[in-house]
């Protein structure tokens, strides 16, 4: 149920330098939070909102590209290209910052076998994160196949 309660869905459009260079001054990933973000109307009017990211927002394996999914969509007379990270590479993210919600959606993909643990671990290693983020990711994920 985790993976279904969120309103938001975080977008990176592959195209975003291509994009901010025609649009001096503006980031991509800025102008969806505008347009698509938060209490926009489109919120209002779908009961989801678009919350722009780029390459940074993440902590992504090296090859997470991929892996990920692409769609090429028509926005307003633009063509914008959207990225969606496989789940794998979404949890690795999760475990760097590791707030509540989180915990909560990292559970639920590996109670619904949704990922395999040993994947995500590498994945996790590929970032080289601090000692303390993969021992607690470990500990993590051990405990929670466990259940």
């Amino acid at each position: 149920m985790a993976l279904k309660i969120t309103p938001e869905i975080d977008l990176y459009p592959a195209n975003n330098r291509e994009w901010e260079a025609r649009n001096p001054g503006l980031e991509a990933s800025e102008e969806i939070s505008a347009l698509f973000g938060e209490m926009s109307a489109f919120h209002q009017r779908f009961g989801f909102y678009l919350d722009g990211v780029d390459e940074n927002t993440a902590q992504m394996p090296p090859d997470w590209m991929k892996r990920a999914a692409t769609a090429e969509i028509d926005v307003y007379g633009r063509t914008v290209v959207i990225v969606c990270p496989a789940i794998q590479d979404v949890v690795v993210s999760k475990l760097h910052r590791l707030a509540e919600k989180d915990l909560d959606f990292i559970r639920e993909c590996v109670a619904g076998g949704r990922i395999e643990v040993a994947s995500v671990l590498a994945g996790l290693r590929a970032t080289k994160p601090d000692p303390a983020i993969l021992s607690r990711a470990q500990s993590l994920l051990k405990g929670m196949g466990k259940r």
